[in-house]
């Protein structure tokens, strides 16, 4: 049997901006974004290059498991234990 290492990647930066547990993350389809959230409720919005929120969504009512892009980056589609799916116009 042939076992190759694999080499880890290094960590890069910590943000911090939730209240609560990070549910789920999705890079945008340009890679310059991507989309949190978490049991706090709220969907973010972060910028790669300064790694900085650069818009909160507050909608969901409860905590929210999955936030995602579209295929061209320009909506993000959220589900919550709310029994709500929001779609949203993303920022740039």
């Amino acid at each position: 049997m042939d076992v190759k290492l694999r080499q880890h990647a290094n960590l890069i930066g910590t943000l911090s901006g939730h209240g609560s547990w990070v549910l789920s993350v999705d890079c945008s389809p340009d890679n310059t974004h991507f989309v949190s959230c978490s049991s706090d409720k709220t969907v973010k919005v972060w910028e790669i290059a300064s790694k900085e929120c650069i818009h909160t969504f507050n909608e969901h009512l409860d905590q929210v498991w999955c936030a995602k892009y579209n295929h061209n980056g320009s909506k993000v589609v959220s589900v919550s234990d709310d029994r709500t799916i929001n779609i949203y116009d993303c920022p740039t």
